[in-house]
């Protein structure tokens, strides 16, 4: 299954949508979208593009869509502005959006896409008892990392 049927829609026509076209306003209609389905259009989204990245685990979704589209600058978002690339940056981010959805509707996929994410936390070096969303590996204790 691809993305819901009003978000498939802006996808196609974001003009149509939105004034102007830019990756910031996607962002907040996209935001805006979350918060009318009770907050649950995107859950799991962060923890999925952290882990398609590979680090940044500090950052809000927006900003690793950047870093994934312009993997190669340093400031993604100044990159963005100063380069006119917002069209590639909004096609890009539905495209993210879209490969997000088709994980999460899949049998078992937000689960999944959680499991895996806490693997990926627990890779870290930085990850540990003393993290604020540490979870413990049941049968050990709070503060050993198995």
């Amino acid at each position: 299954m691809g993305l819901p049927h009003v978000l498939e829609q802006v996808r196609k026509r974001p003009s149509m949508y939105f004034h102007p076209v830019e990756f910031d306003v996607a962002s907040a209609f996209l935001e805006g979208f979350n918060l009318a389905s009770y907050v649950g259009a995107l859950v799991g989204f962060r923890e999925w593009l952290v882990m398609r990245l590979g680090y940044a685990n500090n950052l809000a979704w927006p900003a690793l869509v950047l870093r994934l589209v312009f993997p190669d600058v340093e400031s993604p978002r100044q990159f963005l502005v100063q380069n006119g690339k917002q069209k590639r940056a909004v096609e890009s981010l539905f495209g993210l959006l879209e490969e997000f959805w088709q994980e999460w509707q899949s049998d078992g996929g937000l689960r999944r896409i959680y499991v895996k994410y806490q693997e990926w936390l627990r890779q870290q070096d930085w990850y540990g008892p003393s993290s604020p969303d540490w979870i413990p590996v049941k049968g050990s204790s709070p503060d050993t990392l198995t």
